[in-house]
């Protein structure tokens, strides 16, 4: 006997791009906990991906950098730097894979969305 499992994907609309391949959509499976982007499974560390969990749970996939801090690292008095440090890696995970992006909106809040072309 065999047990096959299907896994239900939301896809994040909002996030779709038009590329060079198509249409890409953003997607998290639940049940695996991963993010998928054009078939594609992306390749996050464990601090990237919950920042993207939250990235994708906020409305208009925003978050204010006092959000992420508390949410991340509550205990840590000051974790601008560190904030900017995933931030800076998770822009390079997503460029090299994806045509999504993290902008920064004038040091108070950062949006995840699909790059304009």
């Amino acid at each position: 006997m065999r047990l096959i499992v299907m896994r239900r994907q939301q896809p994040l609309p909002v996030l779709a791009a038009e590329s060079s391949a198509g249409l890409e959509q953003l997607s998290y499976d639940e049940l695996s906990h991963r993010f998928v982007v054009g078939g594609r499974e992306l390749n996050l560390t464990p601090m990237q991906h919950d920042l993207m969990q939250l990235f994708f749970k906020a409305p208009d996939h925003r978050l204010s950098q006092y959000e992420i801090c508390e949410r991340l690292w509550p205990k840590k008095p000051d974790a601008s730097a560190t904030l900017y440090t995933l931030i800076r890696r998770l822009k390079q995970a997503l460029a090299e894979t994806t045509d999504l992006q993290v902008e920064c909106d004038r040091g108070q809040a950062y949006r995840l969305h699909a790059k304009k072309t």
